[in-house]
């Protein structure tokens, strides 16, 4: 009877995860002739969200002149559907848009119920996400306690772009409601004290190490650790919390410490572990790794890590060979402050890395990883004619729905001319397509040639391929490649043309703390001294200006020359107008004696005007011009000592 009684408290336990955490596919509300739906703005229909079709889609209104969107409807948008009949919803299933173009998907929301259809009441907040670039295309879903509704308002309150899209959306009834009000924890319910098991012989994958013997410990759980370790992907860890009536009262929340020992010290080349497989909430956002060799070994950090909140496997390579006893996962941030995980393996020894020990593993990982370089110095140029207003910059302004592309009728070989304005060492880089479904402009074949002078050039690859596809595409040189210029001449684009929305370049970390060694620049100046001291590419000084800066209404003013040179600035000056040009790398402004208003191009930003407290001036037969603005314009902190009357501007170099 005893037993009897264990299993159904089990079974009970289980079905109520289940009610909370998943959902239930018998209780989706389908969409029916009856339902009355509702946007707040159109361009597309909603009914596209509610057709059954994934490949349709509601989007909100905007305007455009040709290819170029003028002005487009902002958030919040709202989305209402009243029902024939009073029904009960406990969440809802929300299908971003398929076509890769991520504008419009719903980061956050709110839901509202009414019961006359007239007035609303909040019942929910949440939010979605997709991956760092915004590519995940999974369907995202939430629940609630149920609610009985005549009517529910979706408000999306924060979204990508700003527009509003859903290719389909979907209702969850009261099928998994009824188990969520009748067997969730009671409020009263304490933190269960971290527990231990001992996995049975479930052996992992081939490219696995075997699980045979291992236990698993956790500091916070409701549903048991020991799942991360049965080979079931349906099954997963769920850190603690209480709830009352189906509504969540409290939950314990991050760092959740997962403990893994083996039963003998084996030698591992790295990780692997499974999100759970329904829904997002407890996703791991980021973590760290710690290792230790014996049951008594002090943990020594190996890795931390950011993960992608997808429900793909994670894998974290430790580009090395270490010895361990026991893994420490320690959760740091995850969706929704909960923790979970369906499955946790170990990879085996990797013959072609060397042992470490776990200082040096650290250590050697960083040193072998690759590191997305700043772009900001960067420029781009194309020489021929672009299609509509899609400028080669846009391939570096860190947007995934800006794009250049060619004119079309313009025969190949299409010339995208990257200039690092330095010289750089590149490991490799990375190409995003156009995100479109027709595929325009693809790289299909295309060439990779480096020059020092943008006129001599060295071809790197050669007829290197990509496949008619918009996913991201990733390229590593065999060794760095040390080059001012780059040049992609794509041979064969898709239908006769080429684009690309984006590209990123890849540096090791030798090059990287170098180039920032080399790079990162420091000046002091003091109120009423002609005196700047200075560190630059490693050096240090002082240059002696012919006259001091000083204070006039709350800003700092200094000599048009002196400062502006010493950081590399070129300045011109029209006598005719009394107007200021100074340039800065591939950031120019435009000043004017007496004028309040100044004119900065940037790339990254366009034209903007901004209004100064402090006008240039001409005093002491000296042009002075205001040191912040200017400065901070050009990529450098400004930090004022009131105490010794002194600025001091820095730029650190990313790399």
């Amino acid at each position: 009877m005893k037993k009897l009684l264990s299993i159904l408290l089990a079974l009970s336990l289980s079905i109520s995860l289940m009610a909370v955490s998943a959902l239930a596919d018998s209780s989706t509300l389908t969409y029916d002739s009856t339902w009355k739906v509702a946007a707040s703005s159109e361009k597309v229909p909603v009914s596209r969200a509610f057709d059954g079709d994934t490949t349709t889609y509601w989007h909100t209104n905007y305007t455009a002149e040709g290819t170029t969107v003028v002005s487009h409807d902002e958030v919040p948008h709202t989305i209402t559907v009243t029902f024939p009949s009073e029904v009960t919803v406990s969440g809802w299933k929300y299908l971003p848009r398929q076509d890769k173009n991520a504008s419009g998907m719903i980061l956050e929301y709110n839901i509202y119920g009414s019961s006359d259809g007239t007035s609303f009441t909040k019942v929910f907040t949440g939010s979605f996400s997709y991956g760092e670039t915004n590519g995940d295309r999974t369907e995202k879903s939430a629940t609630w306690n149920g609610v009985k509704v005549k009517a529910i308002k979706i408000e999306a309150t924060k979204t990508v772009a700003g527009y509003g899209t859903a290719a389909e959306i979907n209702f969850i009834g009261s099928a998994g409601v009824a188990s969520v009000a009748t067997t969730a924890t009671p409020a009263t319910t304490t933190a269960t004290p971290a527990a231990t098991t001992t996995t049975p012989a479930t052996p992992a994958k081939s490219n696995y190490v075997d699980r045979t013997g291992w236990t698993a410990t956790v500091n916070s759980q409701i549903a048991p650790i020991e799942r991360i370790l049965d080979g079931d992907n349906n099954t997963y860890w769920h850190s603690h919390y209480t709830a009352e009536a189906g509504v969540v009262t409290g939950q314990d929340k991050p760092p959740y410490d997962i403990i893994v020992t083996l039963p003998n010290v084996t030698t591992v080349s790295g990780l692997a572990f499974l999100p759970r497989q329904d829904t997002s909430h407890g996703l791991i956002m980021t973590a760290e790794i710690y290792a230790a060799d014996s049951d008594t070994g002090e943990w020594t950090l190996i890795a931390k890590e950011q993960f992608v909140d997808n429900r793909y496997e994670k894998t974290i390579d430790f580009l090395c060979n270490i010895k361990v006893k026991k893994i420490l996962f320690k959760v740091l941030t995850s969706q929704s402050s909960y923790g979970t995980m369906a499955e946790f393996n170990l990879l085996p020894q990797n013959s072609e890395y060397p042992v470490k020990t776990f200082v040096e593993a650290r250590e050697y990982k960083d040193s072998k990883r690759l590191y997305t370089m700043d772009k900001s110095g960067f420029t781009a140029s194309y020489d021929n004619a672009v299609w509509a207003s899609h400028a080669p910059s846009f391939v570096l302004d860190s947007g995934t729905d800006t794009f250049w592309q060619s004119e079309t009728g313009i025969a190949a070989p299409y010339n995208l001319i990257i200039n690092f304005n330095r010289e750089c060492n590149i490991a490799g880089y990375s190409y995003l397509p156009r995100q479109s479904s027709d595929k325009n402009g693809v790289w299909l074949t295309y060439n990779v040639w480096i020059s020092q002078d943008g006129t001599n050039y060295k071809e790197v690859l050669e007829n290197e391929r990509s496949q008619c596809s918009i996913e991201l595409n990733e390229v590593y040189f065999d060794k760095p490649v040390t080059a001012r210029y780059m040049k992609f001449e794509i041979i064969d684009g898709y239908t006769g043309r080429a684009s690309c929305a984006e590209l990123n370049f890849y540096q090791t970390k030798a090059d990287r703390d170098a180039l920032a060694a080399a790079n990162n620049e420091k000046y002091v100046l003091k109120i009423g001294s002609k005196d700047i001291t200075f560190e630059k590419g490693g050096k240090t000084g002082t240059v002696t200006i012919d006259v001091a800066p000083y204070i006039e209404n709350g800003s700092t003013l200094i000599p048009l020359r002196g400062l502006l040179e010493q950081m590399g600035a070129e300045i011109t000056w029209s006598g005719e107008d009394q107007s200021i040009g100074i340039k800065n790398g591939n950031v120019s402004m435009k000043l004017q004696i007496w004028n309040k208003f100044v004119y900065v191009e940037d790339p990254r930003y366009g034209s903007v005007r901004y209004t100064l407290r402090a006008t240039p001036i001409i005093t002491q037969s000296r042009t002075f011009v205001p040191l912040r603005l200017i400065s901070e314009q050009f990529g450098y902190d400004v930090a004022w000592d009131g105490n010794t009357q002194t600025i001091t501007i820095s730029k650190t170099v990313k790399g």
